[in-house]
């Protein structure tokens, strides 16, 4: 997990990739517990609202998508 942090901490877009239960949900879970708990989380409630919350989240200073 350094390298996330490492990109986290650098800002910009951070892309979690891997099968399905490789852990990415935790481990986005755990960086935005440690290094963004002042960032507004955007979720999504579902793939047809995916590409609104992508807008919303890229207007939104300091968020997490």
């Amino acid at each position: 997990m350094p390298q996330l942090g490492q990109a986290v901490e650098a800002g910009g877009f951070v892309l979690l990739v891997g099968e399905s239960t490789a852990g990415k949900s935790r481990t986005a879970f755990e960086a935005m517990s440690e290094s963004l708990s002042d960032f507004r989380l955007i979720e999504p409630l579902s793939r047809d609202t995916a590409s609104k919350a992508a807008g919303i989240a890229a207007a939104t200073p300091r968020s997490v998508l």
